[in-house]
């Protein structure tokens, strides 16, 4: 009984990496821009601005992958700008849809009215991309993403992101 629990638990996982193999997906380099809406919380309060965001990742032959992202938002009393590296992992969906849970972690620069300083950082969510056509180097995606500003200060802040954007294959 446990091991048909544990088998059904797996079996999508399985499924998933031998549709990947199955596709024939090659590693290679891709660019990534987005466009996002970032929330920030700190001592119940919240804020939320529009923010640009930048990506070039590496992706192996079965679907991991090593990305530098950084971006840039600015909210009424505090500029954030994270430089995160991390990995994701691609699940074929279907032949032009991907699922492609993240995480990362790395310096931000924060900087308010008066102060400024580098500070940890990371984020982890998830990524949704669709291809423009069987062959095509572009993909759009939509993604949303936890993360937390500030790591191991007292004025440490949450951040929820929702982007879209265009993927580059180059």
């Amino acid at each position: 009984m446990r091991s048909a629990v544990l088998l059904a638990a797996f079996l999508p996982v399985l499924v998933a990496a031998a549709a990947t193999q199955e596709q024939g997906r090659s590693g290679g380099t891709s660019l990534t821009v987005d466009a996002l809406w970032s929330w920030r919380f700190e001592d119940g309060e919240s804020e939320s601005a529009p923010g640009v965001g930048v990506g070039l990742a590496y992706r192996f032959p079965l679907g991991l992958a090593v990305e530098l992202r950084g971006s840039y938002r600015s909210w009424e009393s505090v500029r954030y700008v994270p430089l995160h590296l991390g990995v994701r992992y691609d699940v074929a969906l279907h032949p032009l849809v991907t699922l492609a849970p993240f995480a990362g972690a790395g310096p931000s620069l924060v900087w308010g009215n008066d102060w400024a300083g580098i500070f940890a950082s990371f984020d982890l969510g998830a990524r949704f991309s669709f291809s423009l056509g069987k062959d095509s180097a572009m993909r759009l995606y939509v993604e949303a993403a936890y993360g937390q500003g500030m790591v191991f200060h007292p004025q440490a802040f949450g951040v929820v992101n929702l982007a879209g954007g265009l993927s580059l294959r180059l």
